[in-house]
């Protein structure tokens, strides 16, 4: 019997999204292996298009990994960059990207979206114990790491829920404009740049100005509104 995973940081069932964007009977064999292996020793979330993500993060029921294959992986990106959606990323999740013809310049670039698993063993559609072997790596992967990663989903989300002129004062701070200059910029008197700032203060949690910078700053490079001298 293969033993259950336990995600450290909740204690609870690791919890393992895995994505397949094709419809549940045309779902391909990979999808049916790992989808029956995980319901052992994992609790299972099936992810069949963007907007099911983007709803899992908005219940903050944040999984402990995704699973995804390369199709699914580019389709995924593909949707997202068209978007608006934006702030749910692959980074804030530990990836195990399945890609059997998977080269080195693969394997770099799914690492820069947060894989930390890439399965290139035939092997692994026969196996429950190569399976576990792999969403555990992902679960044991540099936990401080993603728990950044998924602050920033939450700094995004705040974020996205401020009104256009709101995120447009939060920007001009982290690029260091002081009221006159954002009054300036945005055609809107200084209290009323006061007022914008003390209220996306508040929506952001941040305790003082210098807090206020800082995620401004995170948001500017997280969403890439960082100018070309700044970089």
């Amino acid at each position: 019997m293969i033993p259950p995973l336990y995600d450290g940081e909740s204690g609870g069932l690791m919890k393992a999204c895995v994505i397949v964007f094709q419809p549940h009977d045309r779902r391909p064999a990979w999808a049916e292996r790992w989808i029956d292996a995980l319901t052992r020793f994992a609790e299972l979330v099936e992810i069949t298009s963007l907007e099911e993500l983007v709803e899992l993060d908005e219940a903050d029921e944040t999984v402990s990994c995704i699973v995804v294959h390369a199709e699914d992986f580019d389709t995924f990106l593909r949707e997202q960059r068209a978007s608006e959606y934006w702030p749910v990323r692959l980074q804030t999740y530990p990836l195990v990207v399945i890609d059997p013809q998977a080269g080195v310049a693969d394997a770099v670039r799914f690492a820069q979206h947060g894989a930390v698993e890439v399965v290139v063993d035939q092997n692994w559609v026969r196996d429950d114990a190569s399976i576990r072997h792999y969403v555990a790596a992902a679960l044991n992967a540099d936990r401080h790491q993603f728990a950044g990663r998924r602050r920033l989903r939450k700094l995004l989300r705040r974020f996205m829920s401020l009104t256009p002129r709101q995120q447009q004062v939060v920007l001009l701070v982290g690029k260091g404009a002081d009221t006159e200059r954002i009054a300036r910029q945005c055609g809107i008197k200084t209290r009323t740049v006061m007022e914008h700032r003390r209220a996306a203060r508040q929506l952001l949690g941040a305790r003082n100005m210098a807090e206020l910078a800082r995620m401004a700053v995170e948001i500017a490079e997280a969403i890439g509104e960082v100018d070309e001298h700044d970089a």
